[in-house]
């Protein structure tokens, strides 16, 4: 996020290498849209099923692009724009990219961009609770006392990031939704006033548990886990690949819906759920179809422990992650 550290960098003809904190194909479709596809993006922003073919990644639609290149993003997102447009300058000058992702989670996607090596290092995610990296790291709450009483593969965990906020009227479908689910649920709402202000807060919290902030890796490596709905962030993304947990994935912005289309498509570990047209809004009932349809389908929990397998091969030793990381560090050391 400093594309400017690489263009001092070349100024004293050192080289750099840049961490590249999203998967491959959302930096494949950033440099495809400045290098020659912007009018093929912006001029069918309001096409949500306009079929983006662009040569290495997967097929998408223009709903399933980062939302800051659309041409339907609020006004105040503009400047977004010309900050990835540095970022993709700036690989004219940097001579190695390490990812935030492995590579046999996104293999074609890593050969898009030319003259340009993509090192897949990650996923960045801690695999056995050894390692804290939260963004808000705070006091426990009981939760993983009340994870212990529940059942294998039983609980509903429903966390939208650090950054996202659901209105109080999607919360409220949320709200209806897990209740009317009869499932135990952990939901992380951060802020505490908002929480305060759902219709059946006491009810809610008689069948699931509500809490202000949770070590979100500890949570999904748990046993009692049996789905994650999440708006699909990469870190919360990665975690769950890692965790082995299939997902209900409900975008916001940025690169979240590019990595839901991943998860229902590619990576088959989800399903992503469909908006009203209109106003937007993600009503009760198809929450609940998406709940009961992950926590039901045995092929998603096959995938999702399929590619948990997979990542935690990449980072052991003499795996595709740890290889990568290694030659970069030889190479690193012999410049020195």
């Amino acid at each position: 996020m400093l594309p400017w550290a690489a263009k001092v960098t070349k100024d004293h003809s050192l080289e750099s290498t840049l961490l590249w904190c999203q998967p491959a194909t959302v930096l494949g479709i950033y440099y495809y849209y400045f290098n020659g596809c912007e009018d093929l993006i912006s001029c069918n922003s309001n096409k949500p099923t306009f079929p983006i073919n662009l040569p290495g990644l997967p097929s998408l639609t223009t709903a399933d692009l980062p939302s800051f290149l659309l041409s339907t993003r609020p006004k105040e997102h503009d400047f977004v724009v010309e900050f990835m447009k540095d970022e993709i300058d700036v690989l004219k000058v940097a001579s190695r990219i390490l990812v935030n992702s492995f590579h046999e989670l996104e293999m074609e996607s890593f050969r898009v961009i030319e003259n340009v090596k993509l090192l897949p290092v990650g996923p960045l995610v801690p695999l056995y609770n050894s390692l804290r990296c939260d963004l808000f790291d705070k006091p426990k709450d009981d939760y993983i006392k009340w994870l212990n009483t529940k059942p294998k593969s039983s609980v509903v965990y429903a966390s939208f990031g650090s950054m996202a906020t659901l209105s109080i009227d999607q919360a409220e479908e949320m709200a209806s939704t897990l209740l009317e689910s009869r499932r135990p649920f952990l939901w992380v709402i951060r802020d505490g006033a908002h929480a305060v202000k759902l219709l059946n807060l006491e009810v809610l919290k008689e069948q699931g548990m509500i809490v202000g902030w949770c070590s979100q890796v500890e949570v999904l490596n748990h046993q009692a886990i049996g789905c994650f709905l999440t708006h699909c962030g990469w870190n919360s993304t990665a975690e769950a690949l890692a965790a082995g947990v299939p997902t209900v994935a409900f975008p916001q912005w940025s690169d979240q819906s590019t990595n839901a289309k991943m998860t229902e498509d590619v990576w088959k570990t989800g399903v992503k759920v469909k908006r009203r047209e209109g106003d937007g809004m993600v009503e009760g009932k198809e929450i609940k179809r998406c709940v009961e349809m992950v926590m039901e389908d045995g092929e998603m929990k096959r995938n999702a422990e399929k590619w948990k397998e997979l990542a935690r091969q990449a980072l052991n030793d003499g795996g595709s992650s740890v290889v990568n990381l290694q030659a970069f560090l030889n190479d690193a050391l012999i410049r020195i």
